[in-house]
């Protein structure tokens, strides 16, 4: 899961925080937490997330998803979901998709 929508427009789009993100993917019942590293700031925020975390209740789950819902109904910050710039030529290929360039 990429709770930051991968390039953290969630956080700049919408105005969540990477703590509430994180937070809130970690109450999902999830494989794995995509964490990008770019900086020790970056690398020492995560840390004291992790460290400080605890799930989010139902009521808060809802709650949260229901401050966003206008915004990111209509999965325009999905952009790994709803842009070409993350199809691999492989898979364009593969399903007949006109490659990308």
């Amino acid at each position: 899961m990429k709770s930051l929508g991968s390039r953290g427009q969630l956080v700049s789009g919408i105005g969540l925080t990477a703590q509430e993100c994180r937070r809130y993917s970690l109450s999902l019942s999830i494989s794995t937490l995509i964490c990008c590293i770019q900086s020790q700031e970056n690398l020492e925020q995560e840390l004291a997330i992790a460290r400080n975390i605890s799930p989010m209740s139902a009521t808060e789950c809802e709650a949260l998803t229901d401050s966003v819902y206008e915004e990111a109904g209509d999965r325009r910050f999905e952009w790994f979901k709803t842009m070409q710039t993350y199809d691999s030529p492989y898979h364009r290929e593969q399903h007949g998709f006109q490659e990308t360039g």
